[in-house]
């Protein structure tokens, strides 16, 4: 066995020998009955179920055991299963099968034995064998194959020559080329050989040579190698080529004039075989052969020679059945037997579906646990073998689905073998467990029916009479039978000479003087002379393929016919392979060598979703779930070394998208580009945000950075690559106060937080995490060894593998080799220092198991906190909550959740140090004039007026609003603020001089609210900001006048109109025009003005030539003037609309570019980009505030801290004076 001299077509077989026709080549072997599969086409598309099966069974007609069911196929295990075909150079031949009656202990084998192979010509050594699957000499009417044998790499889609699909046509060449089709090929070659003859030489024959002379004669002319490549193109292609099967032949033909030469010199069919001498890389296929029956009524297998131990004794490709649970079903409404006798062959694991036949005859050797004398191994030599490797380390899928590469297996010897030796192997306890069953089976059956002995004459054409047997006649072989035409006259047994077999050509002698089943057909005997012993008989034809009945063919009636010429055999399903007790199970694979991949019990590390929390969409009210317990969120310390605090939730969070928390103001921060000791001079610089989360980060362009102080979750909650359980839900600019109308406008933040979401269900006592984004870690030296998401989700799966790998059944890995294989993993293939650092919780078998307890590698570096210990080490955070405030103008307001008992601490604050210089002076950073010089953030601090040290709350206690009963309506406040009693670093800390408290690096002191009284759940919360905060108030509300000296109507210094209402009503022109404080962005990303239709305009500054205005917009036009803008929309551009279209809802709008944005292949050197665009959607254009010119910035916008009073303000840290 070696590679075929047919490109794509796997293995062949070689002679080894010189054999003679009419020799027998190898070792006989036996035949497979597989009866009544679906019909040939449905079993060449049921590779999903069938594997490559349909590829190696053949039609028993001219073989054997045709009479097992109304539709048979044979395996046929030894090198008739791998000589491969060919129309034109076929040299073998099969034989035909011998037949034994079997025995109660042989039902497991098949009866069918003696099969081989018959030279039909002289064969040399190292010469390939090849069989016309289509029968031998193009005479036999019944191919060897139910179909054409599939080869769809190499020949497109299989085809039946006696069947043909209704949509064939003839010409798509899909299918096996036959004979004819080589012969026309040739005759082809020959002729455009003549044609370079005649081109060569100059065309004398059509020449008249009467006028012949030197002058009129022709001239050679010679094709130039393209031409006479672009003739046969036109050939192969069916331009110049006209036959009915014109695409079988065109694929013969050569491609160029080389190709000619050598067609010529070889013929077509020999030029496609490939040069093929024979290598080392060659197998042997003689070293098994078929025994005898045994004393157990078994056939057994033989060494045919010698072998040493360790010694290859065969080789054998593997049929692969990817789905044998039903492909070796078979249908009980006709048969007794419920399973295929070739499951009996095959290997077969007890956690795959996956059948793999030998091919060889080595599906011979049998089972023998004391005598076992051969194993089965995959060859694994690169040099001899490279697919077996390659199939094995695949996907089972990707093999079922591949191409004809053969899976091989090898048998090799436990010990010395000699030859004749009977070979054995062990096929294991779960084999010799199915043989005791089935033994205790038959020996409680019911007795089966009797057969009449061979012997026996019948006379009846009733099948109803004698179901369980039936005759078969002795004619001649490849009797004439015209398709559609049934024999009605009766003619004598002898009138035709090939009844006798001395009148058999020499041929036919050779080929079939030893087959038992060539010249015989079904038949039933329907009258009988006992006084002469002659007959009267129907010859049927053979088979019942693709009929349900007994709705067999009559081809002969004759008269006469010698009863030594008729045989009784076993009616179709009542043989001994079709007994409802008889042995079906596949050899067991050995767990050491089947693939684990292979099995159904494998898990991959995606099996276990270790790290993965399942998802849920349970409705869950989080608001009435905080009311029914005393705390549902603490802040307490941190699982994460060094994080200072973290925030717990008490309380189950049983769903994804469950909104936690109120909705905060975030608190916009602009610190000026110039000012490089920001990083320096406040701490909290790690708690906020970038301003580009927001829809607000061009509000301080050019000369601002904007940063955003985002509340509780987005101040307190610390990131954890490998544990962010929590979103922010969404932010958007909602000013709720008019500048032109509301003293308060600019006093407090626009912009509105719908606070944070969850991503997964979160169980009570886990901290809460969310994401600064990696970058954040990544840009810090400090946070190098941090692992990342993407860390831990490699060590999860490391994890899971292992985890795999020791749940296998029978495969399992040793748990002392854990700790090696953790350990060898870490340092040699993980190759990411993050990686390695998210490893080191993961070092033996308990840790492992704790890691899939706990779900996950990043679990495994936190710890859940019970209720207990966040009560003992931790603050309640959840005592109120935020809504509309009912003070007017006031904003935000907090709200009691539960009862707060008078004198108790209702709430614990972190807060950043901020020093007073940090929040004045904006207004020194920029050139534009009338800006406020005071931070926003001013109102949310907390200080004293002799001290420069100001306190920012970092959670929602900065929703709590002032109410004294010193105001005209207002009324005593309910609460009061105080430094923290009870965490120990604030009582350290004031004691300490304000210079040690400005050197803390971070959030290192708690604000309480206390109650002064009883406040019932839902009422609002009150503090008292200090009788200076409320005098400036006063004095600003006094003094306040609108920014809009006459009408309203046109002016825009609103911030709470240009965000609103113009957005709602984009038609109204009085919006169009640029403001001072108001433009319009309109949406780029979407619309790709540069290839929807836009014209593109370079605008230059240049007298030199150029564009220097269009439709009114020149270089300098104040639309390049921000480049940069931040809004609802994505990737917003500056633009001015040119008209507004009510009816279709769109704008015609002119975008303006700056040279970055521009396309690099629409650059202009020294130019400004605009894009004339017509029919913009209105969705896709928006109102903003010019940058710094938000209400926020109103230079008379309301600046003040709100006031700690003396008797908790520490003296050593009035360093003021006054």
């Amino acid at each position: 066995m070696a590679s075929s001299t047919i490109p794509g077509a796997g293995w062949g077989v070689f002679a080894g020998r010189t054999y003679l026709a009419g020799d027998v080549i190898g070792p006989s072997s036996v035949a497979i009955p597989v009866v009544d599969l679906p019909s040939d086409r449905h079993l060449y598309t049921s590779s999903n179920v069938y594997g490559s099966l349909p590829e190696f069974l053949w039609e028993p007609a001219n073989i054997g055991a045709f009479g097992e069911a109304h539709n048979v196929k044979l395996f046929l295990p030894g090198i008739m299963s791998l000589v491969n075909h060919h129309p034109t150079l076929d040299n073998v031949i099969p034989s035909g099968l011998l037949r034994r009656e079997q025995s109660e202990n042989s039902l497991a084998t098949s009866p069918y034995y003696g099969f081989h192979l018959i030279a039909t010509r002289t064969i040399q050594p190292n010469e390939e064998l090849f069989l016309d699957y289509h029968g031998a000499f193009q005479t036999a009417k019944h191919p060897y194959l139910p179909s054409p044998i599939l080869f769809p790499e190499v020949y497109g889609n299989p085809i039946s020559r006696n069947d043909p699909p209704s949509e064939y046509n003839e010409n798509s060449a899909k299918g096996l080329p036959f004979a004819e089709d080589y012969q026309q090929a040739d005759n082809i070659v020959n002729a455009l050989w003549i044609l370079h003859e005649k081109l060569q030489n100059g065309d004398r024959n059509n020449q008249d040579v009467s006028h012949s002379t030197n002058q009129n004669r022709q001239a050679s002319v010679r094709f130039t190698s393209a031409q006479w490549i672009d003739l046969l193109y036109r050939i192969r292609n069916q331009e110049l080529l006209f036959h009915p099967r014109a695409g079988f032949i065109a694929n013969l033909l050569p491609r160029t004039f080389p190709e000619l030469q050598l067609a010529k010199e070889l013929g077509v069919a020999k030029f496609h075989l490939r040069s093929h001498p024979m290598s080392p890389y060659r197998f042997c296929l003689d070293g098994i052969r078929e025994g005898e029956e045994n004393n157990e009524g078994l056939t057994t297998a033989v060494a045919n020679k010698s072998f040493k131990k360790g010694q290859v004794v065969s080789i054998s490709p593997l049929v692969y059945i990817p789905d044998g649970t039903h492909a070796m079903l078979m249908d009980t409404k006709k048969q007794n037997a419920t399973v295929q006798l070739l499951q009996n062959y095959c290997f077969g694991h007890r956690q795959a579906n996956l059948l793999l036949c030998p091919t060889t005859h080595a599906a011979l050797i049998g089972h023998d646990r004391e005598k076992a004398n051969v194993r089965i191994q995959w060859p694994l030599d690169p040099y001899k073998d490279d697919s077996t490797a390659a199939i094995l380390a695949s996907p089972l899928q990707q093999f079922i689905n591949g191409t004809l590469k053969s899976l091989l297996v090898e048998y090799v010897s436990l010990s010395d073998i000699s030859e004749g030796d009977e070979l054995y192997m062990d096929f294991g306890g779960d084999y010799e467990s199915a043989l005791a069953n089935n033994k205790y089976k038959r020996q409680n059956r019911k007795a089966p029916p009797k057969v009449l002995p061979p012997n026996s004459i019948v006379l009846s054409s009733d099948p109803a009479m004698h179901p369980f047997y039936s005759h078969e006649c002795n004619v001649y072989p490849n009797l004439k039978i015209d398709p559609g035409e049934e024999y009605r006259s009766w003619e004598d047994f002898h009138s035709n000479r090939m009844s006798n077999r001395q009148n058999w050509p020499l041929q036919y002698e050779q080929l079939y003087g030893d087959n038992h089943f060539a010249s015989w057909y079904p038949c039933d005997v329907v009258n009988t002379n006992t006084a002469n012993g002659l007959c009267d008989v129907v010859v049927y034809s053979k088979g019942y393929p693709k009929r349900a009945q007994w709705d067999r063919t009559i081809i002969r009636r004759l008269k006469n016919c010698p009863k030594d010429r008729i045989r009784v055999v076993h009616s179709p399903y009542f043989s001994h392979i079709h007994d409802s007790n008889a042995f079906r199970h596949h050899i067991p694979f050995p767990d050491d060598l089947f693939p684990l991949h292979w099995r159904a019990d494998y898990k991959c590390s995606s099996y276990w979703n270790i790290g993965v929390i399942a998802e849920s969409s349970k409705t869950f009210d989080y608001e009435q779930s905080l009311r029914e317990v005393s705390c549902g969120l603490y802040i307490a310390k941190s699982n994460i070394p060094n994080a200072g605090f973290g925030l717990y939730t008490s309380i189950d969070i049983p769903a994804a998208d469950i909104v936690i928390g109120s909705s905060l103001p975030a608190i916009v921060v602009h610190e000026p580009l110039g000012r490089f000791s920001w990083n320096e001079r406040w701490v909290g610089k790690d708690y906020v945000w970038n301003g580009e989360t927001f829809e607000f980060s061009h509000d301080g362009y050019p000369d601002f950075a904007v940063m955003v102080v985002n509340g509780l979750f987005g101040a307190l909650a610390n990131f954890h690559t490998g544990l962010v359980n929590m979103v922010l839900q969404g932010e958007r600019m909602h000013p709720t106060l008019d500048r032109r109308f509301d003293p308060g406008a600019g006093a407090f933040s626009d912009m509105a937080v719908s606070t944070f979401k969850s991503l997964h269900p979160v169980l009570a006592g886990e901290e809460l995490f969310v994401s600064y984004g990696e970058n954040w870690l990544s840009g810090r030296p400090a946070f190098k060894d941090v692992p990342l998401w993407a860390n831990f989700k490699e060590v999860d799966r490391i994890a899971s593998s292992l985890w795999s790998m020791l749940q296998i059944e029978g495969a399992a890995i040793d748990q002392r080799a854990v700790p090696i294989l953790l350990a060898s993993i870490q340092n040699d293939l993980v190759t990411s220092h993050r990686t390695k650092m998210a490893m080191t919780n993961v070092a033996n078998i308990e840790q492992l198991d704790l890691l899939v307890m706990r779900n996950g590698t990043a679990k495994m570096t936190v710890e859940a906190r019970s209720q207990v210990w966040l009560m003992e080490h931790g603050f309640c955070l959840d005592n109120f909550y935020v809504k509309e405030s009912t003070i007017l103008q006031a904003g935000k307001g907090a709200f009691a959740r539960r009862l707060l008992k008078s004198g108790s601490v209702i709430h614990s604050s972190p807060v950043i140090t901020t020093p007073r210089s940090f929040l004045d002076g904006l207004d020194n950073y920029t050139k534009q004039a009338h800006i406020n010089s005071k931070q926003l953030m001013t109102n949310y601090h907390f200080g004293h007026p002799n001290s420069t040290i100001l306190f920012l709350p970092l959670t929602q206690m900065i929703a709590v609003n002032h109410n004294s009963d010193r105001m005209k309506s207002g009324t005593a406040s309910n609460a009061r603020v105080e430094f923290s009693k009870r965490d120990a670093k604030t009582r350290y800390l004031l004691q300490r001089p304000i210079e040690d408290v400005f050197g803390e690096k971070y959030s290192s002191i708690f604000l309480d609210v206390v109650a002064t009284k009883d406040i019932e759940p839902d009422e609002e919360i009150f503090i008292d900001y200090g009788e200076s905060w409320e005098n400036a108030w006063k004095n600003h509300v006094k003094n306040w006048s609108s920014p809009c000296k006459e009408s309203a109507d046109d002016c825009f210094e609103s911030s709470r109109l240009v965000s609103l209402s113009m957005n709602e009503n984009r038609h109204d022109i009085l919006y169009h025009r640029w403001s001072d404080v108001h433009l319009t962005a309109c949406r780029s990303d979407t619309v790709h003005p540069w290839e929807s239709g836009g014209k593109v305009v370079y605008l230059t500054n240049s007298t030199d030539g150029g564009v220097n205005e269009y439709l009114g917009f020149s270089y300098e036009d104040d639309g390049f003037a921000y480049p940069y803008l931040a809004t609802s929309l994505s990737n917003p551009s500056p633009c001015k609309i040119l008209q507004s279209n009510p009816q279709s809802d769109t704008f015609d709008v002119v975008y303006f570019f700056s040279q970055s944005q521009v396309p690099f292949q629409y650059r202009k050197v020294n130019t400004r980009t605009i894009v004339h665009f017509d029919g913009l959607p209105s969705a896709d254009l928006v109102f903003v505030n010019k940058p710094l010119k938000a209400d926020l910035h109103h230079p008379h916008a309301f600046r003040h801290e709100i006031h700690i009073p003396d008797s908790v303000f520490p003296s050593l840290w009035k360093n003021k004076g006054g």
